[in-house]
C-alpha cells in the first residue's frame, strides 16, 4: 500500500549517469518515489503532465533547451513542486530559476542527504538552497551594499593578485586613469589603505576569481604595486 506522504518525483538530465545514479539513490530512501526520468526538457514536457510528480528535479541548464521557460511554465501551470539540481554555482543562476517559479537549487556536488533534505523541504512549498550557494549570495549581497560595481570588483581582484595599475590597464584594455580612479574608490569604498588589507577582504568575500592574471611581470613590477598602494 502507497504510503500518504510519499512524495512523487521526476528526474530531468541529459546524463544518463546522473539520471540513473539518482533514481536509484532515491528509490532507497524513505517516502520517495521516483515516477520516471527525461532526457531533454521536451520529453519533460510530456511526463510532467502525464505522470504529475510532486516534485521536478532538473538540470535546467541542458545546452540547446531552455530550461528556465520550462520551468516557469511547470511552476505556472502545474501543481509540482521544481527543483533545480545542476553544476552551475553561480547566484544570477539561482535567482533566474527562482524568479521563473522554481523553489529549491541544489549543486551536482552536494552530499546525498542535502538532496533528500531538498526535495523534503521543497515538496511542503520550503524553499532550499545549498549552504555553498547562500555563501555566494551572501558575498555578491556583500559586495553589492559595498557599493563595488563588476569592473570594480574585477580590478580589486588584479590589485590583489599583486599587479600594478599599468599591467591592469594593460590587460584590461582601458587608461591608466581609469584604474587609478577604479583603485581610489575601492579603497575609499572598503575603508582600507593598504594592499595586505585588501588580499584579506577579496580573500573572505570570493574577490580572487572575479578575474585571471594573464600576465603578471616582473617580480619587481609587483613590489612596485605594493609599495604604491601603500603610498
Amino acid at each position: 500500500m502507497k504510503n500518504d506522504n510519499t512524495i512523487s518525483v521526476l528526474i530531468v538530465d541529459e546524463q544518463p549517469v546522473i539520471r540513473w545514479g539518482l533514481q536509484h539513490f532515491l528509490e532507497n530512501q524513505a517516502n520517495i518515489k521516483v515516477l520516471g526520468e527525461a532526457a531533454s526538457i521536451s520529453e519533460a514536457f510530456d511526463k510532467v503532465y502525464a505522470l504529475k510528480p510532486q516534485v521536478v528535479i532538473i538540470d535546467a541548464w541542458i545546452p540547446g533547451e531552455d530550461g528556465i521557460a520550462a520551468t516557469h511554465e511547470f511552476a505556472r501551470n502545474t501543481n509540482s513542486r521544481i527543483l533545480a539540481f545542476s553544476s552551475r554555482e553561480t547566484w544570477d543562476c539561482v535567482e533566474s530559476f527562482l524568479n521563473a517559479g522554481g523553489i529549491g537549487f541544489v549543486t551536482k556536488r552536494c552530499p546525498p542527504d542535502e538532496i533528500i533534505s531538498a526535495i523534503r523541504a521543497v515538496a511542503v512549498g520550503q524553499r532550499w538552497i545549498s549552504p555553498i550557494l547562500r555563501k555566494i549570495c551572501s558575498r555578491t549581497h556583500r559586495n553589492s551594499k559595498l557599493g563595488l560595481s563588476p569592473r570594480e570588483q574585477e580590478v580589486a581582484s588584479l590589485v590583489a593578485h599583486g599587479l600594478t595599475s599599468r599591467q591592469i590597464a594593460d590587460q584590461l584594455c582601458v587608461s591608466l586613469k581609469t584604474i587609478e580612479t577604479h583603485r581610489y574608490r575601492i579603497f575609499k569604498q572598503l575603508k582600507i589603505t593598504t594592499r595586505s588589507e585588501l588580499v584579506n577582504y577579496a580573500i573572505e568575500n570570493g574577490l580572487l576569481g572575479k578575474a585571471s592574471v594573464k600576465n603578471k611581470g616582473s617580480k619587481s613590477s609587483a613590489k612596485a604595486s605594493t609599495s604604491s598602494l601603500k603610498s
